[in-house]
């Protein structure tokens, strides 16, 4: 009798983990979208122009009849 009630326990903890397993699959959804997270904020604008001797960036743009723009970067 006891080698029948061990069986018994055994089949039923076997179907138990099973049934665990089975379910744990379904603990993450796979369509649920994703968050963004931001890891920095953007860099400003910056404004290139051409001087005689090299390039000027600023942050702000300069008339465009003091110097030639380049183009903006972001």
């Amino acid at each position: 009798m006891k080698t029948r009630e061990l069986m018994m326990r055994i089949v039923q903890s076997f179907f138990t983990l099973l049934v665990i397993v089975t379910l744990s699959g379904c603990g993450q959804n796979v369509f649920q979208k994703e968050e963004v997270v931001v890891v920095s904020k953007p860099q400003p604008t910056t404004y290139c122009y051409r001087s005689l001797a090299n390039v000027d960036c600023y942050e702000q743009p300069v008339p465009e009849e003091e110097r030639t723009l380049l183009v903006p970067v972001e």
